[in-house]
């Protein structure tokens, strides 16, 4: 039996006798594991060798495992196997790598960690190595690290935040006041929602284009309509306007594309008689839906809305005269 199997299955073994506090058989177990019994004996042992405090109490003919904390065990209100998939969701922190967030949550798992004895902490590297999460992350945290502390204080007491913002289509720096309501993280970017006095107006704002950031030790007091689910929920990214009826036709050899994938919480898919698929849903972010069509190239057509066809259209005629095409 390969490593690769037996470390999941001791996971759910441990699982098991976690839901079963009185106790079950080896056979129980493989019956439910699907596996001969003298395998589930060999995963006791294993068990019992790396430090799990198993406790086997015979019941007539037949003997019932059972998992019992020990005094010296892990001093934290947590099974052992919500201990397991705790760790394990730090990779999936790692897109903070670089902010104070991911230095406290690593302070955390590693305090957890130093709870387990030694085998049950080798036992739980291994069932580590098994599993893998990557995580791209789409900033340089450094850019904006030393201003988050300066946000988190600012969203605690709520108090409106000083700062000179770089808009790239603009190529200029503004000096602005805003009023944070939430920071967000989409995509592995962080962004700060909020008030602008600027523009008067609710706006979503780039950490990585933030220059300069100081608070104002003004107070303001949260607009009490505000609902960041309603903020979000028009648009297909990041960016928000109107909201479009966007239809796109999928060819037949890439329909997966369309159908493997939530693209937006309104979508729907409609088969066509030649196999091709319409994937159809309401958003906002015209520049966003278009660049997200353009990775697709020339198995995918914009059917509507105008605009978006128009604009994909538009950029594909400037690619072919970079590129000196006819």
């Amino acid at each position: 039996m390969s490593r690769v199997e037996q470390i999941p299955r001791q996971w759910r073994i441990l699982k098991r006798l976690e839901a079963h506090r009185f106790g079950l058989t080896a056979a129980d177990l493989a019956e439910v594991e699907e596996c001969p019994i003298r395998t589930i004996y060999r995963d006791l042992a294993d068990l019992e060798e790396a430090g799990f405090p198993l406790v086997q109490e015979k019941r007539g003919k037949s003997s019932l495992w059972k998992l019992a904390f020990l005094k010296n065990g892990p001093q934290i209100p947590f099974e052992f196997s919500e201990i397991y998939a705790l760790l394990l969701s730090r990779s999936l922190m790692r897109l903070l790598e670089g902010t104070e967030f991911f230095e406290s949550i690593n302070s955390v798992f590693e305090k957890v960690r130093s709870t387990l004895p030694p085998g049950v902490l080798e036992h739980l590297e291994q069932f580590e190595s098994k599993v893998f999460v990557r995580q791209n992350r789409s900033q340089v945290a450094s850019r904006f690290s030393a201003f988050l502390p300066i946000i988190n204080k600012a969203l605690e007491v709520s108090e409106t935040l000083e700062m000179v913002y770089f808009t790239p289509g603009k190529n200029e720096n503004t000096t602005r006041q805003l009023d944070p309501y939430r920071l967000w993280i989409q995509d592995g970017v962080m962004y700060l929602i909020g008030f602008c006095h600027l523009r008067r107006d609710i706006r979503t704002f780039n950490l990585s284009r933030i220059r300069e950031l100081k608070p104002t030790g003004q107070k303001f007091d949260e607009d009490e309509t505000f609902d960041i689910e309603a903020y979000l929920a028009g648009g297909f990214r990041v960016m928000t306007g109107d909201i479009m009826d966007i239809s796109v036709r999928f060819d037949p050899d890439v329909r997966h594309l369309a159908e493997e994938r939530i693209w937006h919480d309104t979508q729907e898919i409609i088969e066509e008689p030649n196999g091709s698929v319409l994937l159809r849903f309401r958003a906002s972010g015209l520049v966003e839906i278009k660049s997200w069509l353009l990775a697709f190239g020339p198995r995918v057509e914009v059917l509507e809305p105008k605009a978006l066809r128009d604009a994909v259209i538009e950029d594909l005629r400037k690619s072919f005269d970079r590129y000196n095409l006819s």
